[in-house]
């Protein structure tokens, strides 16, 4: 999630620039990261209670965003409030979940991050999948998956498609 957040910053950057006109050419930035280490405490999935996790990690993010022409105009009416743009990228990695309660073993395994996210004027649209595999001390298994997609209309109004999760 931490990922999504700065390719989110990424995008809102490129389109503070500014929209294109019809024949300005398009921002298109790929970003990758290799080997990324992080620690946070965040809810144990599918277990329960909190965890301090450390993930190692690779990431690609692909943003395509609208441009400004050489004169500097962008090609946005006073009505368009969203200016297109598609930006999409995956994280995959592995992780370490070691339990604040120390009743609960820790758990090592794999996960997979994937979303996407499109402006078509006036209108913006997402979609994500998170998997986490993993084992326990004792050899059990952990396994999470979620799915989600949002819309979300030209006056900010959010509508959730749908959140689903599963535990496994």
């Amino acid at each position: 999630m931490k990922r999504l957040s700065v390719a989110l910053i990424v995008v809102a950057s490129l389109l503070a620039v500014g929209a294109t006109t019809a024949a300005a050419k398009p921002i298109t930035l790929t970003e990758h990261e290799k080997h990324v280490t992080e620690t946070f405490v965040d809810t144990l999935p599918c277990i329960g209670g909190t965890a301090q996790i450390t993930v190692v990690a690779n990431a690609v993010f692909h943003v395509t965003a609208a441009g400004i022409d050489d004169k500097g105009t962008p090609d946005q009416s006073d009505d368009e409030l969203i200016p297109p743009y598609h930006i999409h990228g995956s994280e995959t990695g592995t992780f370490v979940a070691d339990p604040t309660d120390p009743a609960v073993q820790t758990y090592t395994g794999h996960f997979v991050n994937r979303f996407s996210e499109n402006s078509n004027r006036p209108s913006i649209n997402g979609s994500f999948t998170f998997v986490v595999i993993g084992r326990g001390e004792d050899g059990s298994r952990l396994t999470f998956h979620e799915t989600a997609h949002f819309t979300m209309n030209a006056h900010g109004d959010i509508t959730v498609d749908f959140d689903k999760t599963r535990c496994g």
